[in-house]
C-alpha cells in the first residue's frame, strides 16, 4: 500500500483581501489609475505599505463600519 501525500490547501493573503475590500467600501478603487488598461488592480503589493504610511490599524478601519444592534422594546405584562 503507498501513501500519498495529503492535498495542500491553497492559502489566503487575509491583509490583501481585506485591503481590497476596504478600497472598494470607501470609493478609492479607481480603474483609471491602472496604466495597462486592464481594468485589474496592480498595486496589491502596496497594501501592507500603503496601511503603514497611513497609520491605519484594523481598529482604525472597523471604526468606520459600526455594528448595527437593534433594541426590541422592553415586554409589557399581560396582566
Amino acid at each position: 500500500m503507498t501513501l500519498t501525500s495529503p492535498v495542500s490547501q491553497p492559502t489566503v493573503d487575509i491583509d490583501n483581501i481585506r485591503g481590497k475590500l476596504v478600497r472598494q467600501l470607501d470609493g478609492a478603487h479607481d480603474s483609471s489609475s491602472d496604466d495597462d488598461g486592464d481594468n485589474n488592480d496592480d498595486d496589491n503589493d502596496n497594501d501592507d505599505k500603503i496601511n503603514e504610511e497611513v497609520g491605519e490599524t484594523d481598529q482604525d478601519l472597523y471604526k468606520n463600519f459600526p455594528l448595527v444592534v437593534s433594541e426590541r422594546p422592553p415586554r409589557r405584562s399581560l396582566t
